[in-house]
């Protein structure tokens, strides 16, 4: 295979690692920073940031070495070139396995979030660690060194020396390193994204009916006649109107628990939801004397605005996964 070519074939497989980088960057975002383990352990949404950041970082890092120059006339540049290239590598495969090992505290019984690294990642961590690593120790009697006229932008030797097999000299050949990696790290990458989407999925399914209560029209005739005991304030209605909140508030606390059954609850608005109804309760039972029906009229231009928005975010979900 020509030079072009194998760059070519590389390239295109960090591309379609950076599509499902930002595929997962989403899923990181969107899902799992409301999970309990990551809300309650800053560290694990510390290291998958600091773990997803890393990724990008390095597939940056290997296409800008696939397609620059190569320094043929510095060897300390060549040397640059060789230590950060293997470095970078050694770098995403283990930002990778992190990433694996958030998921898995996030979903402990989902096993495709358990990480075991491949045989062409693992001879590369070798690779690297006898030859960049750290090359001045000894493994089983074996020094490496880096033979310095054989650098090249696609190849080295290393000179492996021990007593018991003298002198050896392998080649490196970086184009297949730096394919074998590619293509295990985009395998990797797209198990996250896979085993992520099939979770989604699978707690959504579990947990859309009791999500799904706040978008059935009782509740909104209910929303209505809580106006009835603001503005119309007869013993009837403002019996009508507690009996109305008391709906809302059961129905809304059904949601609440299957979003943070699905690991999911994060919202401020809910809050501030609830304390809307706990306030308009107050006041048609006359609890808050000195509030104006102005105010009172305020907390319920709240409730039947964020009701709409929470409504709306719950018919968004249910598109998304019917499209899916």
């Amino acid at each position: 295979m020509s030079e072009e070519n194998r760059r070519k074939e590389i390239l295109a497989i960090l591309d379609r690692s950076f599509n499902l980088w930002r595929s997962l960057a989403i899923i990181i975002d969107h899902e799992l920073k409301h999970r309990s383990e990551v809300r309650e352990n800053p560290d694990n949404w510390d290291r998958i940031c600091s773990s997803s950041d890393v990724i990008n970082d390095t597939i940056r890092t290997i296409k800008s070495y696939v397609k620059s120059d190569y320094p043929n006339e510095d060897v300390g540049l060549q040397y640059l070139f060789i230590y950060g290239l293997l470095q970078a590598l050694y770098l995403q495969q283990d930002a990778v396995k992190d990433v694996f090992e958030v998921f898995h505290k996030c979903y402990p019984q989902n096993q495709g979030f358990l990480y075991r690294r491949s045989d062409d990642l693992e001879n590369i961590r070798k690779l690297r660690n006898e030859t960049t690593g750290h090359p001045t120790g000894t493994r089983d009697g074996v020094f490496t060194y880096i033979n310095r006229g054989s650098l090249r932008k696609w190849h080295f030797e290393r000179l492996r020396s021990s007593k018991a097999a003298g002198n050896e000299f392998p080649s490196v050949d970086l184009s297949s390193v730096l394919k074998k990696q590619a293509l295990a790290i985009e395998n990797d990458l797209r198990t996250l994204v896979e085993k992520s989407n099939e979770v989604k999925k699978m707690c959504y399914e579990k947990y859309k009916d009791r999500i799904a209560t706040i978008t059935k029209g009782g509740i909104e005739y209910s929303i209505q006649t809580v106006a009835e005991g603001i503005y119309s304030p007869s013993d009837m209605n403002q019996m009508r109107s507690l009996d109305s909140l008391k709906i809302i508030e059961d129905e809304y606390s059904e949601f609440e628990a299957g979003m943070k059954e699905r690991g999911t609850n994060d919202f401020l608005e809910l809050d501030e939801f609830k304390r809307a109804v706990s306030v308009l309760k107050e006041y048609i039972s006359g609890e808050r004397a000195m509030m104006r029906e102005e105010d009172a009229g305020i907390y319920y231009f709240y409730l039947t605005e964020r009701h709409k928005y929470f409504k709306e975010m719950v018919e968004e979900i249910d598109s998304q996964y019917r499209t899916d």
